[in-house]
């Protein structure tokens, strides 16, 4: 097994330097497999040091050992060999390996998301039409924000293996997944030295025009592809309720 290991790993450094070298991505940090694929990954790597630097070394550590232990997750093969996937997506481009489903849901996702944490917290997902336009401190507070999902997940407080998430309460309360999982970050983040709310006070500071200009690209980008996934969707819907009938 640690061979295979050693191996896919080996495999995964040399496709990343041809990715470097053809300007698709860059090194975040080479010592710990931390490479980011996509557009504007050199700026986005040193913002990505900079919040990595200021996270408690506790916090790097746990989430490095968690990362490390080489997990099973589904969908995410870099995770088998204890290695996160850090990407940088456009509007309108696909994953490898996505179905029709998953990639609808990502292009909803974009509306309203400049970020993204899922596989187990092995996949990290930003969109970099969002970042383009934002001060180097939100874009900090923005990877931060992400980071405290991968902590959520290196802690044992949500699990997902199998493509679904499993929140682990604390305690005996009932909570809302999406409340459980903010709750988490508002705690973290502070201790960190970053304040969740500077990304939602810079949203709210764009003007009209900007605002207008993110969403006609986005309705450009995606919006007859996504409507066209949905209809097929939709169709497929309506077969199995009238096999069932």
């Amino acid at each position: 097994m640690t061979q295979y290991k050693d191996e896919r790993r080996a495999i995964f450094f040399a496709e990343c330097e041809r990715f470097r070298q053809n300007d698709a991505g860059t090194w975040i940090n080479k010592r710990h497999a931390l490479f980011v694929f996509g557009e504007g990954h050199d700026r986005f790597a040193k913002l990505f040091n900079d919040t990595w630097r200021r996270i408690p070394l506790w916090g790097r550590r746990k989430m490095l050992a968690y990362w490390r232990s080489a997990p099973d997750v589904i969908g995410c093969p870099l995770a088998s060999i204890g290695i996160p996937e850090i990407v940088l997506y456009r509007w309108g481009e696909r994953p490898k390996g996505g179905t029709d489903e998953e990639y609808a849901a990502g292009l909803r996702r974009s509306r309203d998301q400049f970020a993204a944490c899922g596989r187990a917290g092995f996949h990290l997902e930003f969109k970099p039409q969002h970042l383009e336009l934002m001060p180097d401190a939100i874009v900090c507070t923005l990877i931060a924000h992400e980071l405290s999902h991968v902590w959520q997940h290196a802690c044992g407080w949500i699990t997902e293996r199998d493509g679904s998430e499993y929140f682990q309460k604390r305690g005996d309360a009932e909570r809302d997944e999406f409340e459980f999982e903010l709750e988490v970050t508002n705690e973290i983040m502070p201790e960190w030295g970053f304040d969740d709310d500077d990304i939602s006070d810079w949203w709210n500071s764009l003007s009209e025009e900007q605002l207008a200009g993110i969403k006609a690209e986005a309705e450009e980008m995606y919006g007859d592809e996504l409507r066209s996934l949905e209809q097929s969707n939709r169709g497929d819907d309506l077969k199995e309720v009238g096999a069932n009938a």
